[in-house]
């Protein structure tokens, strides 16, 4: 599981990327990196939600949009906590609310853009 791990990967693609980078400017394009990569995989993971849910719902509910949006959102950021909550348990890794805003952030954006582009394609 990735939230029980480090990424030396990413340590060492970054100090092959930029070998003039300081010690800290590598800590910040990781710290980013990370973080970007969380919201759009909660981005992700609430956008697979809603699509589950809108299949296995009656057409009735499918109609109802927002009530699935939300619903996606929510069970997302269930899912994030409990991510955070594994984390606490692991001694290399802290639990952060912060996290858990981030992953909610990621979410809500990617549900944004699935009714965006929804939208444009005439399906809501």
């Amino acid at each position: 599981m990735s939230s029980s791990q480090t990424s030396p990967f990413l340590n060492s693609l970054f100090v092959w990327l930029l070998p003039t980078a300081s010690v800290d400017e590598l800590k910040q394009l990781l710290f980013a990196t990370r973080k970007g990569a969380h919201a759009a995989e909660y981005a992700l993971l609430a956008v697979l939600i809603y699509r589950a849910l809108q299949l296995s719902s009656s057409e009735d509910v499918q109609k109802r949009t927002w009530v699935l949006t939300l619903f996606a959102w929510l069970l997302a950021i269930l899912y994030a906590a409990s991510d955070e909550w594994h984390q606490s348990f692991v001694p290399s890794r802290t639990a952060a609310l912060g996290d858990v805003l981030i992953d909610s952030t990621g979410a809500a954006l990617g549900l944004l853009v699935l009714r965006f582009f929804g939208r444009i394609s005439g399906r809501r």
